[in-house]
C-alpha cells in the first residue's frame, strides 16, 4: 500500500513538473522567439511573460473547448496571440457591462473580480523597474506584472510619505496582494510550502553522503523538487526569463529523475499497454478476417 500510495504521489508531482516545462517552455518561445518576428514584419503588439498558474483573459478559452469553431482555431498554429487578445478584450467589455453597485460587503462587483484574481491598472502603475523607472513597465495584466517590483515601488512610496519601515512593510505586501491577486498569492502560498516540505524531507534524511549511497536516484529526485518548487515559486513571485528558465530547467531534471527512480513500474506499465493494444489490434484483425471470409464470394 505504502508503495502504491508513493507511486501515486511521484505521478501527480510529474505530472505538475511536465505540465510547467510543456506551458512556459511554449510561453518562452512565444516571447522571445516568435513575437519579435511577428513585430517586425506584421506590427503585432508585444507579448510578455506571465506567472505561471496566473489567471490571465487569455484562458477564458478554455471554457469554449466544447465549441467546434473555438476547436478549430486553437487547432491553428501561431494563434495564440490572437486568441489572447480576442480573449482580453472580451473580459475588457465584459467587465465595463458590470454594475458600479455595490452589492456585497461594500464592494462593486469589478471590486471583488480585483480582489480574486489581481488588479491590472494598479499592477500596471506601479510594476515598472525601479532602477530603471516607469517606462520600464512590463505586460497590462496583473498576471504579468513582476510583485516584487511592486512591493519595493510601494514600499518607497510609502516612506516618502513618512511612514516608518515597518508600516512601509506592511504597505508593500499590502500593494503587492492587490496587485497580485487572491489567486496568484495562493500559488505563492502553496509553492513557499512545497518548497518548504521539500527541504525538511531532504533533510529528515540526514548526511547527504549516506543518504545518496541509500538511495542514489531518489536522493537526487528530492534535491531537483527542492530547487524546481523553490524556482516554480520565484516564476509566480517575478516571471522573467531567468526564474521561469530556472523552474522550465530544474522541470525537466526532476521529471528524468523520477522516471528513472520509478522506471521499473513505468516498464511495467507501458508493457501492458502495449500489450492491451496488442491484443486490441490482433482481435480487430481477427474480426475482419472471418467477416472478409464470409463475404469472400469464392469460399
Amino acid at each position: 500500500m505504502a508503495r502504491i500510495t508513493k507511486l501515486g504521489l511521484d505521478w501527480v508531482s510529474f505530472t505538475v513538473a511536465a505540465g510547467v516545462v510543456t506551458t512556459q517552455s511554449v510561453a518562452l518561445v512565444n516571447v522571445y522567439a516568435i513575437n519579435p518576428v511577428m513585430r517586425h514584419y506584421f506590427n503585432s503588439p508585444r507579448r510578455f511573460l506571465g506567472a505561471p498558474g496566473a489567471w490571465l483573459p487569455g484562458q477564458l478559452g478554455s471554457f469554449f473547448k466544447n465549441n467546434r469553431a473555438i476547436q478549430r482555431m486553437l487547432s491553428v498554429p501561431g494563434t495564440s496571440g490572437f486568441r489572447g487578445r480576442a480573449f482580453g478584450s472580451l473580459w475588457d467589455s465584459a467587465r465595463r457591462l458590470l454594475p458600479n453597485s455595490r452589492l456585497f460587503a461594500g464592494a462593486t462587483p469589478n471590486t471583488w473580480i480585483n480582489r480574486f484574481v489581481g488588479n491590472d491598472r494598479f499592477a500596471h502603475r506601479l510594476g515598472y523597474n525601479p532602477r530603471v523607472g516607469t517606462e520600464s513597465v512590463r505586460g497590462v495584466r496583473a498576471g504579468q506584472t513582476r510583485l516584487d517590483w511592486v512591493a519595493r515601488n510601494v514600499y518607497s512610496k510609502a516612506q516618502g510619505m513618512g511612514a516608518g519601515r515597518w508600516s512601509a512593510a506592511r504597505t508593500a505586501v499590502s500593494g503587492a496582494a492587490k496587485a497580485g491577486g487572491f489567486l496568484r498569492f495562493a500559488g505563492i502560498g502553496g509553492g513557499v510550502a512545497a518548497t518548504g516540505f521539500s527541504v525538511a524531507n531532504v533533510v529528515a534524511q540526514g548526511n547527504p553522503v549516506d543518504a545518496f549511497k541509500d538511495d542514489p536516484l531518489g536522493y537526487a529526485a528530492d534535491i531537483a523538487e527542492v530547487g524546481f518548487n523553490a524556482s516554480l515559486t520565484a516564476a509566480m513571485v517575478a516571471p522573467n526569463p531567468v526564474t521561469i528558465g530556472l523552474a522550465v530547467g530544474t522541470g525537466i531534471v526532476y521529471g528524468g529523475l523520477k522516471i528513472a527512480e520509478n522506471w521499473d513500474s513505468v516498464k511495467e506499465t507501458t508493457g501492458k499497454a502495449v500489450d492491451g493494444i496488442k491484443n486490441v489490434a490482433g482481435g480487430v484483425a481477427d474480426g475482419a478476417k472471418k467477416l472478409a471470409g464470409k463475404l469472400n464470394p469464392f469460399g
